[in-house]
């Protein structure tokens, strides 16, 4: 059996973590407290190999409500879990794992207990055109009344989310190894306006109101202990558009010792966002690093697209992003691709739907 180790740490955010401006009814926003039930993790391999890391039996108060916010204690069940509360990931995960001898590739995240669906809890302020507004527990689901502050209750289809690892382990009798994983907030959650009830990612508010949706906190994996960093960059597909104001998503990169090893794509909200046919709610697969030869890491650009990528700091190294595609077994499928991206503000050509596609865009470092 192996010894393995699963830390899950939240990612620090970043100063610039809200957007700057906010149209009505439009904004992105990082919540202080995000709440969603995780009732196990699995190491896997394919669809047929699961070992588990960690289970939550609903009744057995095996895990303690979120303790970030004081007031909430005790209001959520079991397995429901803080993302945003360090203290009780460090609780969940600090027991090692005994691991069968074996080839793993992916962590598999169970979000269900017992039905396709789920519900998480988001609780946040964001500013709209110079007013702050307040995540309430009730209806309607936005208040400008900071007493009305609590948690939106956002649902969700689906149950599970996998975890890419780096590379496949192959695990042997006597073995111990560390698997960090890591998440952000930053931007995960957004406002909107005219949306009817229901919607899923969204909270259920009354037609035409202001309705609070998110996304969920992806998870990637390092394997090994390591301290890593985060950057953040918008993009923007008018090239012209030199501070990313009309950015419609964001690529957030993590590098250990300097080279990118992970990330995540999210999506932007904000006073000026164009338009996008580019899906910013999927994982990244993979960054591999480019060689100095010229060329796009092997990709036919089309000449009237501007050639990824034009630095404008000097930058030199590059890297080939790709995300998940559909479906997400299929490593030849991305949504999106960034053949060259450079860890600066550059432009450059991205490719959507497995590269049928090409767009220009501008990375703004934030």
């Amino acid at each position: 059996m192996k010894r393995l180790a699963l830390v899950v740490t939240s990612l620090g955010l970043l100063a610039s973590a809200q957007a700057a401006r906010a149209a009505e009814g439009e904004s992105s926003f990082t919540p202080q407290s995000f709440v969603m039930p995780i009732y196990s993790i699995r190491l896997a391999l394919g669809f047929n190999v699961n070992v588990p890391l960690y289970t939550c039996t609903p009744g057995s108060g095996a895990v303690a409500a979120p303790i970030a916010d004081a007031g909430d204690a005790g209001t959520f069940g079991d397995c429901m879990i803080d993302m945003a509360d360090a203290q009780v990931l460090e609780t969940l995960f600090s027991q090692p794992a005994a691991i069968p001898p074996g080839t793993y590739d992916r962590i598999v995240i169970g979000t269900c207990e017992s039905n396709s669906a789920f519900v998480a809890k988001v609780k946040g302020s964001v500013d709209l055109e110079g007013t702050t507004y307040y995540t309430t527990s009730g209806t309607p689901v936005l208040s400008d009344n900071p007493a009305d502050l609590g948690y939106a209750s956002i649902n969700y289809g689906g149950c599970g989310n996998e975890v890419m690892l780096p590379q496949p382990v192959t695990i042997n009798a006597g073995d111990a190894i560390t698997v960090s994983a890591f998440f952000t907030l930053q931007n995960l959650s957004w406002v909107l306006g005219n949306f009817s009830t229901g919607l899923g990612g969204c909270a259920e508010a009354p037609a035409g109101s202001f309705n609070v949706c998110s996304g969920l906190p992806v998870l990637v994996a390092y394997i090994g202990a390591t301290a890593p960093t985060l950057e953040s960059f918008y993009i923007t597909e008018d090239v012209n558009d030199l501070e990313g104001a009309k950015a419609a998503g964001q690529v957030m990169i993590l590098s250990s010792d300097g080279e990118p090893f992970s990330g995540f794509l999210r999506r932007v909200y904000s006073h000026d966002s164009l338009s996008t046919l580019v899906s910013y709610d999927v994982p990244l697969r993979d960054i591999s690093k480019n060689s100095s030869e010229p060329g796009d890491a092997g990709v036919s650009l089309d000449a009237s697209v501007p050639d990824a990528a034009a630095s404008d700091a000097g930058v030199s190294a590059s890297y080939d992003i790709y995300s998940i595609g559909d479906p997400a077994q299929d490593t030849s499928k991305y949504r999106v691709r960034f053949p060259r991206f450079e860890l600066g503000d550059h432009t450059g050509t991205m490719l959507t739907t497995n590269g049928t596609s090409q767009f220009p865009y501008r990375a703004v470092r934030r």
